[in-house]
Order: structure tokens, then sequence, then C-alpha cells
């Protein structure tokens, strides 16, 4: 059956499609969703397509906006376009598809348009966007199952050899289907699996003469082949480190079939562990981008979270552990303020010096100045190490990002006193430390 990625061609390039694909745990077919677009795969029109509304262009700066489809119609794709194709910006494009754990497709009415700079971690005002609308009565496949999921959380073992990776997935896949496919692109399944995602027949809603639709939809481009030098596969092909949002996978368009039926990613939320495990619908070539608040095990209302770890079935890659004997990356802290989600700000103190300096008993030693970046509301403080830990001595006083230490006095000839700059973390910053200036007294003269 043709993808819906490939429902039609179109003279732009490429895009990246925001995936709700057939997650475990759950029901994933609604009326309404929100897409972000984190991609560009090359697109070199400056523009969007025009689809079916032609380009809309928001009122003012907006950063987030909400379209809602006409009564009857659903959403199958749309573009929306901030900065430019120079900027590594422009146009992209989102495949709106989403499917439930028993094999149906069907598209959402309203979608919420946002765009996200990764490079720069900030979300762009929208330029203009346009939207692919659909008849939704000839939109959605039926079928039957029964899903059987499973909760343990993904094991996996590691490895940077050539060979195909080898894992544990959080689902075993039994399938056993047999279908009667009609012209009107219903589809009757029976089917026996664990919670894995059954391809089913859905109406082409390009080649569909009801929608009175003209505009063709954008074509995925298959991205590079990952290949080793003797030809072969590469199974060491790496893809970027998740957000606070989502998790994007550039698929190689060489990918082995049947390598593309796992997703997993975990994050901490309260000290509690979750994996969301997703399953495509077929065996991509373009880039896919996997969105946390689409699954149904998403915890919802959750505020901060960490992205510690994920695993891309048909890659040896993974964010969180050890890859070719690298450094284990951090895992993402993240915090949602107004509805948005992003990595919380890293506090910092610069230029706090913390050489030794000798002073005489009953002076202080020489006030300092430094410069503080994303401690909000939290205070910054001078500490004091004492025999019961580090006390504090003083709170110092901040504008527009810079402050002056002044110590105490010192009046024990022969002690060496510790002090150091802290603030507390908050629901927005990391919080910070600085490193500890050591102050030795002495006797006068």
């Amino acid at each position: 059956m043709p993808r819906t990625a490939r429902r039609a061609a179109t003279a732009a390039a490429s895009a990246t499609t925001a995936v709700a694909l057939v997650a475990a745990g759950g029901l994933l077919l609604s009326s309404g969703g929100t897409a972000w677009a984190t991609g560009n795969d090359g697109v070199q029109d400056q523009v969007c397509a025009d689809l079916s509304t032609g380009k809309i262009t928001p009122s003012g700066s907006q950063t987030s906006v909400t379209y809602t489809a006409p009564a009857g119609k659903v959403i199958t794709s749309y573009c929306v376009k901030a900065g430019s194709v120079n900027q590594g910006l422009g146009p992209r494009y989102v495949d709106t598809a989403v499917t439930d754990g028993s094999g149906a497709v069907a598209y959402p009415s309203t979608i919420t348009l946002t765009y996200y700079d990764a490079d720069k971690s900030t979300w762009k005002a929208i330029s203009h966007y346009s939207v692919q609308l659909a008849d939704a009565s000839t939109t959605t496949s039926t079928a039957t199952a029964t899903a059987t999921t499973s909760t343990a959380a993904p094991t996996a073992t590691a490895t940077t050899s050539t060979a195909a990776p080898t894992a544990t997935e959080t689902a075993t896949a039994t399938e056993t289907a047999t279908a009667t496919e009609t012209a009107t692109a219903t589809e009757t399944a029976t089917a026996t699996e664990t919670a894995t995602a059954t391809e089913t027949a859905t109406a082409d809603p390009s080649e569909s003469e009801s929608t009175g639709d003209t505009t063709d939809t954008p074509e995925f481009t298959p991205n590079d082949p990952a290949t080793n030098p003797d030809g072969s596969f590469d199974w060491n092909w790496t893809y970027p480190d998740p957000t606070c949002t989502s998790l994007t996978v550039p698929y190689p368009s060489n990918l082995p079939a049947g390598q593309t039926t796992d997703v997993n990613v975990r994050v901490v939320v309260d000290g509690t562990p979750v994996t969301m495990n997703w399953h495509s619908v077929n065996d991509p070539d373009h880039t896919l981008t996997f969105q946390y608040d689409q699954h149904p095990g998403w915890p919802s209302g959750a505020t901060e979270y960490q992205v510690e770890w994920t695993q891309v079935g048909g890659s040896n890659y993974h964010f969180g552990e050890s890859f070719h004997n690298a450094a284990i990356a951090d895992p993402i802290d993240c915090v949602v303020t107004d509805g948005v989600a992003e990595p919380r700000a890293v506090s910092a103190v610069k230029g706090f010096s913390t050489r030794t300096v000798t002073v005489a008993a009953g002076t202080r030693a020489t006030a300092d100045t430094v410069r503080t970046d994303s401690l909000y509301s939290s205070p910054l403080e001078l500490q004091r190490r004492t025999a019961a830990g580090w006390v504090k001595v003083s709170t110092v006083t901040r504008a527009d990002g810079k402050a002056t230490v002044r110590f105490p006095k010192l009046r024990k000839a022969g002690s060496t006193v510790r002090f150091r700059l802290a603030a507390a973390g908050s629901s927005l910053a990391t919080g910070t430390r600085s490193d500890v200036l050591k102050v030795r007294v002495v006797r006068h003269g």
C-alpha cells in the first residue's frame, strides 16, 4: 500500500514528519494534536507551498498558532515557515497522521503550529503557514485488533561493532492477520499483537476527488544512506540528541527492513522513570519526529522532568550510554513554563577569584566583582566553610547581571578561611556554586 507520506509528488524537496505512531500502552487517535516542526532536511524553497488553504500570515509576532479545519475536513499535513533556508530554517513540512493501538489511521481536525530552532534552543516567530485538508470521511481506515501491552522498561545492550544492534525491546510482536481490502480503502483485520503496529489500508487524500483539492501534498525526500567503506550498512549511524519535547530521527534511506519497529524514550518525572515506546507503521527512509506529549504514557501535567535515555531500532547508538568510549551525555533537564517545555536555564557565576590570598588579622579580603547569569529570583549567597558545613555569610546584591562581593573581617591569625558563592536551583534554573576562595590570616607586621 502507498505510504501516507508519499501521497503525491510536489516541487517541495523534503520535510520532517511529526510522528504520532502506534504507541505501546494505549490509544493515540484524537481529534486534535500538537506538532512541533523541528527539521529542514534540505528544503530549498523559501516559502511554503500553498496547499489547500493557501499561505496564511499570522498577525504580529506569534510563536504558536492554532488552526482548526472547516467542518467535515481533517488536516493531513501542513507547512510552517520561519527564518530563511540560509539560516538553516525556512519552510518545514509536517505529516499529521496518527495511528491507534488497533492500527486505525486518522488525522486531526485541530493543530497547534510552532517552530523550534534547535541550534539556538528558541521558539521562532511564525512567518506564514499553509494546511493540506481532506474530507474526514475518506481518511480513516478501520481494523479490529486485540493488544497486550508490556509495562516492563526496555533493556538494551550497546555495541560499537558493525553488526546489527542487539536489544531487548519492550514488546515482541506475534501477528496473524487476514484482511479484505475494498475500493473504499476499508480494511477488516483480526490480529493478536503485543503493542506492535498493524499497517492498514488508508485512503489517499490527494487522490480523492471528493475533497475538491488540487494542490499536491509535499513529498518526503529520503535521507542519505548509512554506508561503511566496504558498502555494507553502517549500524553505527547516529541521530540528534533528544529535546524537551521530542526525539527526531533522520532514518537512513538504506535501513534494512524490519529495523524501524522500536523507538524508546525514557524520562524521569519526580524521581520515577517513565519509558515511552513507539512502533512505526512502515519502514521510513526520511526524518521522523516522535513527540512525547502525543504518547498515551506521557505523564500529563508534568512541569519538571529529565530526558535521560533513548533507543532507536536499527542503530547501535543510544543517548544516555557510552558510544565508542565517549563520555555519557548528561540528562536533559526540562521545565514547562506557560505550557512550553524548554531546557532548564543553566545558572552561572563568572569572574569569582579563587586564588589563595593573604590578609592581616582584623582586615578583610578585597571586594570582588562578578557577573551572574540565569539566577532568576534565587538569591546569590556568600558562604563560609565551617565544621558544620557551608553556612551563609551574607546575601550579595545583584543588578543588571553584576554583583560586588564584600568579605567580612577576619580576626584569627593563623587560620585559613574558605569562601564560595552559591545560588539555589529553581523551577526555571539549575542553580550554581562557584569554586572556593582561600583566605589566609596572618599577624600584623
